[in-house]
């Protein structure tokens, strides 16, 4: 069963999964076959798909997400390894001013 926050939809009508599913299929192809395995496993993987539901819209862009793994030498070479990020790891730490709102947002 697909969650709630799986389904929800970017101001382009296109969920989350989708997103990275074209991603997969239209941007990382013969760039970056890390990003390319990543982006599909995450279009499948309803734990993840959750943790960026509860972004703002403009903040689940794939190469965000996989730039700021990366920076923080998370793994991006494995799907498998990446979805064992969670909790603070992947989430982050949400207290604080760790998240400040934007007028873009």
């Amino acid at each position: 069963m697909i969650g709630r926050a799986t389904m929800r939809r970017d101001h382009w009508g296109m969920t989350t999964a989708a997103k990275y599913a074209e991603f997969a299929a239209r941007e990382a192809p013969g760039v970056s076959p890390a990003y390319e395995r990543l982006s599909l496993a995450v279009s499948r993987d309803d734990e993840v798909l959750a943790l960026l539901g509860t972004l703002p819209p403009g903040k689940r862009q794939p190469n965000l997400l996989f730039g700021v793994v990366r920076f923080l030498g998370g793994p991006v070479e494995d799907p498998a390894a990446f979805h064992g990020l969670h909790g603070g790891e992947l989430a982050g730490d949400r207290g604080g001013d760790a998240h400040q709102g934007h007028a873009d947002e």
